[in-house]
């Protein structure tokens, strides 16, 4: 589990980069999806809207394992965030990060019965300079104050 500070620094390296990629295993072949981050602030969870009718056409399921791929232009950082898959069909939640956009793909708005929220909750972190491709040691890492 990710502490407090780490979701912080975690969210200060990432928060300009609103379109990861995840990445999981489908089937006996890797596969890799933009996605759009939902939230706007990071507690070691992260959302994102998916179509039901979508999510039948891979092999992803509660409990897998992901990757979460964010680049940081501005520090020339790239951040893996490795978690687990679930989903959720909770309305509350997804009233919650409904955007007026979404209405072009999801007609029935929030109740929309094709929606479902991908939660990816994060377990651990890698981070690399580019483009010298090195991994940023822990103490390395920009602090942030606590």
């Amino acid at each position: 589990m990710l502490t407090e500070f780490q979701c912080r620094e975690i969210w200060q390296n990432i928060q300009h980069s609103h379109r990861p990629l995840l990445s999981f295993v489908d089937g006996d072949r890797l596969q890799s999806l933009p996605l759009q981050v939902l939230q706007d602030s990071f507690d070691g969870t992260f959302w994102f809207l998916m179509s039901k009718r979508q999510m039948l056409t891979w092999d992803l399921q509660v409990n897998d394992p992901v990757c979460l791929m964010f680049r940081n232009n501005d520090n020339r950082l790239d951040v893996c965030l490795y978690g687990i898959a679930n989903f959720t069909g909770d309305r509350n939640l997804l009233e919650k990060f409904w955007r007026v956009p979404f209405n072009n793909r999801f007609p029935g708005g929030p109740q929309d019965a094709d929606c479902v929220l991908l939660e990816i909750f994060i377990e651990k972190l890698e981070t690399w300079n580019y483009p010298e491709c090195l991994p940023v040691p822990p103490a390395d890492r920009k602090k942030t104050s606590p």
